[in-house]
């Protein structure tokens, strides 16, 4: 799915709402000049940018930072089966999908 097909479904889940904020890092692709085209065209979206290189306001970012850290530089989970198990584990209280 696109960033452009995911905003799209924001308006049509929330189109109740006056006024929809979205807060977004600043990967490439939310700055395309079609995602600015497509915002403006629908006044009740705005997009705010966090600042750059700043990853304490990005909460994505340091479960990045806890995954590699215990999982992906984990030396002591020799196999991709264990690592998927310990990521599982770590996020317990999720429900782990029956893929493997």
């Amino acid at each position: 799915m696109s960033f452009k097909k995911h905003l799209a479904k924001l308006l049509r889940v929330y189109k109740d709402k006056t006024r929809i904020i979205l807060y977004l890092d600043n990967v490439r692709y939310h700055h395309a000049k079609r995602l600015k085209y497509f915002v403006k065209a629908h006044p009740q979206m705005e997009i705010r940018y966090l600042p750059a290189c700043s990853p304490d306001l990005n909460p994505v970012e340091r479960v990045w930072w806890f995954m590699r850290k215990h999982i992906t530089h984990n030396r002591y989970l020799s196999s991709i089966k264990e690592r998927i198990a310990k990521f599982w584990q770590l996020l317990s209280g999720c429900l782990q999908p029956k893929y493997y």
